[in-house]
C-alpha cells in the first residue's frame, strides 16, 4: 500500500473511531460501579471512598518543526506529556494528550476538565470520589498521593505501601496501553505534528476502551468504510492503528 493511500485511510480511520468511540469515555460512573470501585481500592489500600487512580506517561515523538523546546522533557526526549485516569477495571476513564512533554505532571492535571470535574463533586458533597495519585500531584481532599519523607514502620510510610499497592492500577492501565499500541511505546517513536500525535493517543485510548467493554460489539472494520478502499485496505490500517 502506498504512503499516500496509507495516509488518507489512516486519517479517515481516526476521525470515524473519535465519532463513534468518544460517548464510550467519561468520568461519570454508575452507582453499581462506584460500589465496585470503592471495594476494589479499599481491598488494596484500606483507604475509603476511592473509585480511580491517575498518573501522567510521556509519549515519545520527533521534534516539531514549531516550538521544539516545548516538547523536549526532562528525560532528554521529545514528547508530549498525557494525563490518564483509570477505574478498577483497568478501564480508561479520561484522558489529556495535548500538553507538550516540558509541562509538569501537577500542571496539567490542575488544567484539566478532570480537575473541575472532581472539585465540583466534593463541593457538592460527594466524599466517595476520590482518586489516587503519585507524588507528582497536588494534595486535595479528594485527590490523594504519598506522604513524602516518611520514616520506616510509620503510619505514613505505612499508608504509603497501600497507598502504592493500589495506585498501580493506573501503572498496569499505561502498560497495557503501549503494550497494545506499539506506536505509542518508549521504544518507538511519532513520527507526525504534535497535533496528529494527540489524535493518535487518543484513539489508541479510544480503541483500549473499545477491547475492554465492546461497545454496541462494533470493530474498526465495521465503523470505517472510506471511499474506493477494499477490506483488505482496511484490515491494514486497523492492524497499525489498532
Amino acid at each position: 500500500m502506498g504512503q499516500s493511500t496509507f495516509s488518507e485511510i489512516f486519517d479517515e480511520t481516526v476521525r470515524v473511531m473519535e465519532r463513534e468511540l468518544k460517548e464510550c469515555i467519561t468520568l461519570e460512573m454508575t452507582e453499581l460501579e462506584k460500589q465496585e470501585a470503592r471495594r476494589f481500592f479499599y481491598s488494596k489500600s484500606g483507604i475509603p471512598g476511592v473509585v480511580m487512580a491517575a498518573d501522567g506517561t510521556h509519549i515519545r515523538m520527533v521534534a516539531p518543526n514549531e516550538n521544539a523546546v516545548l516538547y523536549f522533557n526532562r528525560k532528554g526526549f521529545y514528547s508530549l506529556n498525557a494525563l490518564l485516569i483509570c477505574d478498577h477495571r483497568n478501564l480508561i476513564r479520561y484522558v489529556n494528550a495535548k500538553y507538550s512533554g516540558s509541562n509538569h505532571d501537577a500542571f496539567i492535571f490542575e488544567e484539566s476538565p478532570a480537575n473541575l470535574f472532581f472539585e465540583e463533586r466534593w463541593r457538592e458533597g460527594d466524599r466517595q470520589c476520590k482518586i489516587l495519585g503519585d507524588s507528582a500531584y497536588p494534595s486535595k481532599p479528594w485527590l490523594l498521593r504519598p506522604f513524602a519523607n516518611s520514616q520506616p514502620n510509620s503510619v505514613e510510610a505505612e499508608y504509603n505501601f497501600k497507598h502504592a499497592k493500589a495506585r498501580v492500577i493506573i501503572e498496569k492501565t499505561i502498560g497495557m496501553l503501549k503494550g497494545r499500541f506499539r506506536c505509542i511505546n518508549g521504544e518507538r517513536q511519532l513520527h507526525y505534528t504534535p497535533t496528529k500525535c494527540v489524535r493518535i493517543v487518543l484513539q489508541a485510548k479510544n480503541k483500549m476502551v473499545q477491547i475492554l467493554v465492546q461497545p454496541k460489539n462494533k470493530t474498526v472494520q465495521d465503523l470505517v468504510q472510506p471511499k474506493n478502499k477494499t477490506p483488505q485496505d482496511l484490515v491494514e490500517v486497523a492492524l497499525v492503528v489498532c
